[in-house]
């Protein structure tokens, strides 16, 4: 019996043996295309750092390419709207310039048409006084015919 119980046992280790020595095969297979896999995820990993560079360098240059008209547009924008609030300020200023002038003109002509009255009432006066002396001086003349003026 105890032969039978040592061959059981030695097919048992055998077994157990095969069985271990299987499943390392198969461990090692998988490790081994894992490793594999890793080799190529490397390769690939590579390969898109290196498109990725080479995106990156092209979108720096279109960046750059980009920014210098933007910073010239960006001067000129801020120059053009110095100009429109120079151009703001020129108008407010000529308008407040025209409101005085017109004031000034208005002012001027009511003064000039004041003066014209009272040197006009002065020039009717005179007149009217002179007229008057004139058509005394033709009735009280004894040339004058009757007062009037021949």
């Amino acid at each position: 019996m105890t032969e039978w119980s040592t061959a059981v046992i030695l097919i048992s280790v055998l077994v157990m043996a095969a069985a271990v020595t299987g499943l390392c095969l198969t461990c090692w297979r998988m490790v081994m295309k894992a490793q594999a896999a890793l080799v190529n995820m490397e390769a690939d990993y590579k390969q898109l750092s290196k498109q990725a560079v080479q995106v990156l360098e092209q979108v720096s240059l279109t960046l750059e390419t980009v920014q210098r008209p933007l910073a010239a547009g960006e001067f000129i924008a801020s120059h053009v709207q110095e100009v429109v609030q120079a151009a703001s300020r020129t108008a407010e200023a000529m308008s407040a310039v025209s409101q005085t002038a017109a004031k000034a003109a208005v002012e001027h002509l009511e003064r000039a048409r004041l003066d014209n009255e009272r040197t006009m009432g002065e020039v009717f006066r005179w007149v009217d006084a002179g007229m008057t002396f004139w058509h005394a001086w033709n009735q009280r003349s004894p040339k004058s015919g009757g007062g009037r003026a021949e």
